[in-house]
Parts: C-alpha cells; structure tokens; sequence
C-alpha cells in the first residue's frame, strides 16, 4: 500500500513540473530558407546562431538578400516566437511564429513597423 501511495505522488509531482526532460535546447546553427507569401517574390537562404537560457533565445541572422541582424525570442514547449532585428535600420524588422520538431523549425515570417507588408514560410535545420 505504501509503494503504491509513493508511486502516484511521485506521478503528481512529474504531472505538475511538466513530466521532466522535455525541455527543448535550440542553442547552435541552423540553415535554410525563406519564401515570400505576400508583399515580395522568390526564396533567400537564411543562417541562424541561437543561444538559449532557460526560455530566452538570442542569436543573429543573415541572409542572402543581404539582410543581418539580431534575434531575441522565446521558447515554450515546442513553439518558438522570434523578433529579427536589422542591423540596416532601412530594413524593417520581422516576427518569426514557428514550430520546432526534429531538429527543424518550421514557421512564418512577418514584418512589422514598416510600410510594406511582407510574410514568408521559413525553414531552419540544425
């Protein structure tokens, strides 16, 4: 009786913190490439360096239109919300929605603050 008593306690307790080890570590580089949805045409290559403590991502970006910058975001579960700051304060800066399975991120990109209107699909491998 006494086992049974510990092993549903210790069954809550893992239910309340989250079940344990399913933390997701997006730290390191990745590559791929974004396409134009609205508001642009054709696809850039895009590379990514992350760093991440606990919930917070930080890192830099860079693509092959020529655009670079900073990335600061978070991660929860396996939803990753990303804000892409130009270094060119010409360029305007973007939110990245994406999803994160298997060593992929998969999302959407949109501008904001800006006097275009432009979204693209992306997707990073690691």
């Amino acid at each position: 009786m006494l086992r049974r008593f510990f092993i549903a306690c210790t069954a809550i307790v893992l239910v309340a913190c989250g079940g344990g080890g399913d933390d997701v570590n997006l730290s390191g580089n990745w590559s791929g490439s974004a396409t134009a949805l609205t508001g642009g045409t054709g696809t850039v290559n895009v590379t990514v360096s992350l760093s991440q403590n606990g919930s917070n991502l930080a890192g830099t970006f860079s693509s092959t239109s020529g655009n670079s910058g900073q990335l600061t975001g978070t991660v929860s579960g396996n939803s990753v919300s990303i804000d892409a700051k130009p270094s060119n304060p010409n360029n305007c800066p973007a939110k990245w929605v994406l999803q994160y399975t298997d060593n992929t991120l998969t999302g959407t990109t949109a501008l904001y603050n800006c006097t275009v209107s432009v979204s693209s699909n992306i997707t990073l491998k690691r």
